[in-house]
């Protein structure tokens, strides 16, 4: 459930902006969870945030057209972190045995830092008879923003001291690229 907003303008012939804003909240109810790798299920009877939640979100994009040939192009984006599961190091006495095991905490109750991101695109166009080629370069990300993507965890043994190694995975960095596409025209 949410609610959005979203404002365009064209600014004469060159310029043109929107920015959209969305406040919004995703729950799954969950009944139950079977941890496979253990063969246990877990009753929970609650809602929980889905994994991809983002309680607010921004875009703006503005474009600027120099001539009929040429336009650039610079695009933001920000959401606040989504939801992820953490786990916890669980030791256990078993007999005259003591077991240590990672055991995740309930589902996405833990929130990745906010994903932003800033790209730069420049188009040129080459108007042809039968259509158009749209030549582009562009910069994914020109800020480097190190958005988390995931986390993986691993438990380790240093000489006996058992802890918690948490893996972080993150989106691409920086990313430049550059295409070509034909627009036909019959």
């Amino acid at each position: 459930k949410g609610v959005e907003l979203y404002v365009k303008r064209d600014v004469g012939e060159k310029l043109s902006w929107w920015f959209s804003y969305s406040l919004s909240e995703v729950r799954d109810d969950i009944k139950s969870l079977y941890y496979f790798s253990e063969g246990v299920t877990v009753n929970y009877n609650e809602e929980f945030y889905f994994p991809y939640d983002q309680l607010h979100t921004m875009y703006l994009d503005l474009n600027y057209r120099f001539n009929t040939k040429w336009q650039f192009n610079v695009a933001w984006q920000y959401h606040t972190g989504w939801p992820f599961t953490g786990v916890s190091l669980v030791q256990r006495d078993i007999g005259d045995q003591t077991v240590f095991y990672l055991e995740a905490d309930d589902p996405w109750r833990s929130k990745h830092d906010p994903f932003k991101r800033l790209d730069l695109r420049l188009n040129r166009k080459f108007f042809m008879s039968k259509g158009t080629i749209t030549a582009f370069i562009e910069v994914i990300n020109v800020t480097g923003a190190e958005n988390i993507r995931n986390y993986e965890y691993v438990l380790v043994d240093n000489d006996g001291v058992l802890s918690i190694e948490k893996h972080t995975e993150k989106w691409f960095g920086t990313l430049p690229s550059f295409g070509i596409a034909y627009d036909y025209t019959f």
